[in-house]
Parts: C-alpha cells; structure tokens; sequence
C-alpha cells in the first residue's frame, strides 16, 4: 500500500510538473499576443486617421473636379505620378502609344483619361469603396517606386492642381493600409 501510494504521489508530482509547464507556456503566448495585439492596436491607430482624411476628402470631391483633372492638356509630372499609382492600383493597364522615333513607349496618363480613371463620373465612389483585398505586393512595389519619386510630394501636389490633392492622399492611404494590414 505504501508502494502504491508513493506511485501516485509521483504520477501527481510529474503531472504537477507536466500542469505547470503548459501553464508557463499558456502564460508564454498569452503574452505574445498582448504584444501583437498593441502592435496592432499602434498601427491601427497611425492607419484610422489617414484613411477617414482620404475619406472625407474623396466625399468632398465631385466628378466634376475630377474632369477637370482629366482636362489639362500637359499635366504635371506629379499629376502624372498620382494617376499613374491610381492606375495602378485600380488595375487599368497603360496605353502604349508610339513615339516619333519608332519606339512605343506605356503611357499612363493616355489610360488615366481615359473611360476606367478620370472619364468615369463614379470615380470618387469607386476609391472611397475600394476593396483594399485586392491589392498586391507587386502592385504595391511599383507605387512605392512612384512614392520613391522625387517629385512625389503634397506640396508639389497642392501646387501643381488642387484638385488632385485629394487623389494624392488616397494613393497615400491605400500604400500605408497595406502595409499596415
């Protein structure tokens, strides 16, 4: 009997053992997940304001403002840099016109008025609602090439056509969206 009972209290004793080191590792992951979860409570929190200000601005756009985008016969190159991200990331491919020379060359403002981007009256509705699932790491490298430019700034946008101020802090919005998300 004394046998039996020593047997069990050692059956306890290293399920105790076992008990306590799962708790250790419960405790563990609870604690990797507070962290990732103020992580990602930081970064919603940098992410929320930038795209209520995308927001609120595509509601205060018109079509209207953004045909008068669409009507400048040589835009800027940072107007030309805010659509080409648009394009982008709105999936509409280049128009590829051929130079003088013989050489074709992807033109994204060409694609940018026409009736995908600038020449469709629901474009502030479609950026406002725009589904942020389908965007993708190789659309993303190329609108962080074009966020690379130097050109590429606020100021230089507000400057250069106020009207696209708006379409600039959306580009902006979406880039910093996924990357935080």
């Amino acid at each position: 009997m004394l046998v039996d009972i020593e047997e069990q209290y050692q059956k306890i004793r290293l399920q105790r053992e076992r008990l306590k080191t799962e708790e250790n590792e419960c405790q563990a992951a609870v604690q990797e997940a507070e962290h990732l979860k103020e992580e990602a409570q930081e970064a919603l929190d940098k992410i929320v304001p930038c795209i209520k200000e995308a927001t609120d601005i595509m509601q205060q756009i018109s079509k209207y403002e953004v045909g008068d985008v669409k009507t400048l016969h040589h835009p800027p190159r940072i107007i030309k840099l805010v659509l080409k991200a648009i394009c982008i990331v709105l999936e509409v491919e280049p128009i590829v016109k051929q130079r003088s020379n013989g050489q074709y060359k992807p033109s994204y403002w060409k694609a940018a008025i026409g009736p995908d981007v600038l020449g469709n009256p629901r474009l502030p509705e479609i950026l406002l609602n725009y589904d942020k699932s389908r965007l993708t790491e190789e659309m993303m490298q190329k609108v962080e090439d074009i966020l690379g430019d130097a050109d590429y700034s606020y100021e230089n946008a507000h400057r250069a056509f106020k009207n696209a101020e708006g379409l600039f802090k959306w580009v902006k919005a979406i880039r910093d969206y996924f990357y935080i998300f």
